[in-house]
């Protein structure tokens, strides 16, 4: 059976602060070399569940499906 891919839970910040967290690596990345996530790409991760296979996507995306928490303030 092959991987269907890498699967985690994140929260994804609004655009603007991923722009910014953006432009904080490139700047990094100059000043102290390695590499910048792209804007796009940047999250915070929740939980990893590592290589999972088709059959444990299906389990995981159903019973994250019924996930819900209210909405809530983060500072970094």
């Amino acid at each position: 059976m092959s991987a269907a891919g890498r699967l985690f839970f994140a929260l994804l910040p609004p655009p603007d602060l991923q722009a910014e967290l953006g432009r904080l690596a490139v700047w990094c990345q100059r000043r102290c070399g390695g590499f910048a996530v792209a804007p796009e790409n940047i999250h915070l991760t929740l939980l990893f569940l590592g290589e999972l296979v088709p059959g444990q996507v299906d389990v995981v995306r159903r019973a994250a499906a019924g996930l819900r928490r209210e909405s809530f303030g983060m500072s970094l």
